[in-house]
């Protein structure tokens, strides 16, 4: 990292920064750099004057995802129009990123050949979306009664889903094993919006206990299925208080915020409390 910055930053010593410049522009070299974790590069990078100019690349929204699709779709042989089935799964891919939708287009294709197929069908590209979001299938034999416990456990988040307002769409559950150690999942269609209010992230907070709330109501105890859940439903509580300033009972009613990225003095530990333990 030092060596970059020498390089990009000031000139060595007993060169005139002038000089440099005059010698760069002369060259006519532009410096492009790239990286897929910007939240850790050094300050000295990211200030004005080593890159002057940052382009910020997010995930794709829908019509982007279907362009993608019908590049990635020109060498297959499809049952269908490349224009059809790029539209249909774009609307089935929301979250996923250009490398993500590459990767299912060349499962898919490896999918149809294995069933011998004469052509790629959408069957084989939903396949191909499992394997991308959770892993291969695992041969891994699991109990009855751990089977069970799965069921009602993804039952309880669908269950849940159908009945609150404001939840994700819910497009599949399956409880089939999986190489990344999932014992079953659910996949959600995310609604693409910039904003949410309480409500929406609190049905979506529900929606996520749902699972290990129905292991309770059937089994009489909770197991450690829920530990995902737990992880992203914590996250989603704290950035509500922290950030969103949604809790009338810190920062003057929930007219500040706490977020961990700006120096604050709870920024070293997410977890960290910006208020007394008697208001907790």
């Amino acid at each position: 990292m030092a060596f970059l910055i020498v390089k990009v930053d000031l000139p060595a010593a007993g060169r005139s920064y002038n000089g440099r410049l005059l010698r760069i522009l002369r060259r006519r070299r532009p410096l492009i750099a790239g990286t897929n974790r910007a939240d850790i590069l050094d300050n000295t990078l990211t200030r004005p004057g080593p890159f002057d100019r940052q382009i910020t690349i997010g995930k794709p929204d829908i019509e982007g995802r279907k362009e993608i699709f019908l590049v990635h779709l020109k060498g297959i042989n499809l049952e269908g129009e490349p224009e059809e089935y790029a539209g249909r799964l774009a609307g089935l891919t929301s979250g996923m990123a250009r490398a993500d939708i590459a990767n299912m287009c060349y499962e898919a294709a490896i999918q149809a050949a294995r069933c011998k197929a004469d052509a790629v069908a959408m069957v084989d590209f939903k396949k191909a979306s499992d394997r991308v979001i959770g892993g291969l299938e695992s041969n891994k034999l699991i109990s009855e009664k751990e089977k069970e416990i799965v069921a009602h456990h993804e039952a309880g988040h669908t269950v849940a889903g159908w009945f609150l307002e404001h939840a994700d769409p819910l497009m599949k559950v399956t409880i089939i094993l999986r190489s990344s150690g999932a014992l079953g999942f659910a996949q959600y269609l995310p609604k693409e919006v910039f904003l949410r209010t309480r409500k929406e992230i609190e049905d979506i907070i529900c929606m996520a206990l749902a699972g290990r709330a129905a292991e309770q109501i059937i089994f009489g105890q909770v197991t450690t299925g829920a530990s995902d859940d737990l992880r992203r439903v914590t996250r989603m509580v704290y950035q509500m208080i922290q950030v969103y300033g949604m809790n009338e009972s810190i920062g003057l009613g929930g007219q500040l915020s706490f977020p961990k990225d700006e120096g604050n003095a709870y920024a070293g530990n997410p977890y960290s409390n910006p208020y007394s333990n008697a208001t907790s």
